[in-house]
């Protein structure tokens, strides 16, 4: 018959226990001075330390396999953990009811003790949380893909984010993001993507730029791409508009980046398609200078600049005579100081100054009008103090 021999034994400030068994000695200790519990070491730093590893078990007399609960000194239950015969674990707090459970496959529920997933995240209202990890047997390497569903009314998938891979050989994965399209309870329908190469795909499942957006209703694309030419010091970022089975472009708005040596220089370009080729029809420039390919139309324009044109009415002002703007339009066909038409076809026309010669030429003539005005009147009183004279009635 096997013997459990207990030899006890004292020093200052400790008592100690040794445990004899046929597989050796267990030295437990125990401090007076702080009730600390030694098992394998004489100086507990804790209530209780076991030291030099093995199983610590706990048993229950019935189906319960045992609890282990948190009680304050008034022996009020602030936490227990247990578990039963079907094994598991169970966490709970002052009530006794499971608040955490970790089943014997390995399952953890939140808010549930029954839970489907490897993770599984219940709401008083229905709503669940779950993130669950599949293998997928068709798959070479066998792989593992997790997926977080949001739940809704009897555990009807509402939203999906889910993993999968992409390319076997090169490990290459990617992530999908899926909601309930409201064609069905459980219709989960593909609605963004991000694969491994960097590029999200929205309403399309297989993006081809960076960024591509697809409205299936249109059957219309819009795409963002980047194209970064460093031999060149260029690069530039393209935002398309394409239709479906139409292998071109009809719309692009592009920006350029280039000389970063110098701190960089950057505008933006607009593209249209015009018989069958991609245009540029507007360009805003690194200045902020703009151009158009064509015409022009808004409700307003508004030209702000200075100065304007109202030094004419200065008196130093020299109005040129009337006689020497005869001879300037007999000769060169156009105003002085406006640009004749060759030079606007070829140069084209600065507006602002156009405009403010334009004012000029105005207040011009409206003082050629006040004199003329002037010579008028003094020609009708001449000739009215002669028909005076002359006697001479109207």
């Amino acid at each position: 018959m096997k013997k459990l021999s207990i030899l006890l034994f004292t020093i200052p400030g400790f008592y100690f226990a040794q445990l004899a068994a046929p597989q050796g000695q267990i030295q437990t200790s125990t401090n007076p001075e702080t009730g600390n519990i030694g098992i394998g070491t004489p100086n507990p730093q804790s209530k209780l330390e076991i030291y030099g590893g093995g199983d610590l078990t706990l048993k229950g007399a019935t189906e319960d396999a045992g609890d282990l609960i948190f009680q304050q000194n008034t022996g009020k239950q602030n936490a227990r953990i247990w578990s039963y015969e079907q094994g598991g674990l169970f966490f709970s707090g002052s009530d006794n009811n499971p608040k955490v459970t970790l089943i014997d496959n390995g399952n953890v529920g939140i808010g549930t003790t029954n839970p489907s997933t490897n993770l599984e995240i219940a709401s008083p209202n229905g709503a669940t949380l779950s993130l669950t990890t599949d293998k997928i047997s068709a798959k070479q390497d066998n792989p593992l893909y997790p997926k977080i569903d949001f739940l809704g009314y009897a555990n009807w998938p509402k939203a999906r984010i889910t993993a999968a891979e992409q390319t076997y050989n090169t490990h290459g994965s990617k992530l999908s993001f899926l909601v309930n399209d409201g064609t069905g309870a459980t219709s989960l329908k593909e609605m963004m993507t991000i694969n491994q190469d960097n590029k999200v795909g929205i309403g399309i499942t297989n993006p081809t730029s960076k960024l591509e957006v697809y409205n299936e209703a249109s059957k219309s694309h819009l795409t963002l791409s980047a194209n970064d030419n460093s031999a060149n010091d260029l690069s530039r970022i393209d935002l398309d508009y394409k239709i479906q089975n139409k292998d071109h472009i009809v719309g692009r708005i592009s920006s350029f980046y280039s000389d970063s040596g110098n701190g960089g220089t950057g505008g933006l370009r607009f593209f249209t398609r015009e018989a069958g080729q991609l245009t540029e029809k507007m360009m805003i420039a690194p200045n902020g200078n703009i151009s158009v390919s064509n015409k022009l139309e808004a409700r307003e324009i508004k030209v702000t600049t200075t100065p304007t044109a109202d030094f004419v009415f200065e008196d130093s002002y020299q109005l040129p005579n009337l006689e020497s703007v005869e001879k300037h339009i007999k000769e060169k066909k156009h105003l002085p100081e406006i640009a004749s038409a060759a030079e606007m076809q070829k140069d084209g026309v600065n507006i602002g100054n156009f405009q403010i010669k334009l004012l000029q030429k105005i207040e011009e003539l409206t003082l050629y009008s006040i004199e003329q005005n002037k010579l008028i009147k003094e020609q009708q009183e001449r000739l009215k103090k002669l028909e005076e004279k002359q006697n001479i009635k109207p």
